[in-house]
């Protein structure tokens, strides 16, 4: 079986995936923590739903054949 040549554009697509969600987990976990702290529920299926989208798309950047170092830099 022949070794799969590098795909940039998806390895571009993943890097964006990741760290648009991680910047979301980010975000939506430190809103979480301040509406815990004022007494309010938050809605923890947000921070759930980011972590995974930063999860698919580390998972695609490792598909991709791309290091992320590289993905990131396309």
């Amino acid at each position: 079986m022949s070794r799969l040549e590098p795909r940039p554009l998806l390895g571009l697509v993943g890097a964006l995936l990741f760290w648009g969600g991680l910047c979301f987990t980010i975000l939506f976990g430190a809103v979480g923590a301040w509406l815990l702290a004022t007494g309010s529920q938050p809605s923890w299926i947000l921070l759930a739903v980011t972590a995974g989208v930063c999860l698919v798309g580390l998972g695609i950047v490792k598909w991709s054949g791309v290091p992320l170092s590289e993905a990131m830099l396309l």
